[in-house]
């Protein structure tokens, strides 16, 4: 599957439990499968590991881990839309603010590519 020559967005969202973190790689086109996919959930939990150490506090681990991810993803952002790389990441549409973000790669000419996955429940 060609997808042009513009630089791509690729996000990856759904439903929780649904395979996103499992099946991310698996999910983008051939020609982009080099790409690492950030998933902001892995980082926070990184993050808040280590400041706890650091720390011993849960609250202010979980305000730093929340701190860090904010910047460290609007780093990649800005920096991939920059150099009109392509992106990826697995993200999650919970308000209105999530699609600040895609709008940003739409403007600097990025084709979005949005992969949303669920999973039906057999009972």
């Amino acid at each position: 599957m060609s997808l042009g020559h513009k630089p791509q967005l690729f996000i990856i969202t759904g439903s929780n439990g649904a395979g996103k973190s499992t099946l991310k790689q698996a999910l983008l086109p051939p020609e982009y499968g080099h790409l690492e996919i950030f998933d902001g959930d892995i980082f926070f939990t990184q993050k808040k590991t280590a400041f706890y150490k650091k720390f011993k506090s849960d609250k202010e681990s979980k305000k730093l881990a929340d701190e860090a991810l904010e910047e460290h993803f609007l780093m990649l952002v800005d920096n991939h839309i920059q150099s009109k790389e392509h992106f990826a990441y697995e993200g999650h549409f919970t308000g209105p603010g999530a699609w600040k973000i895609p709008e940003r790669f739409k403007d600097a000419d990025f084709q979005i590519n949005l992969i949303f996955l669920w999973f039906k429940r057999r009972c």
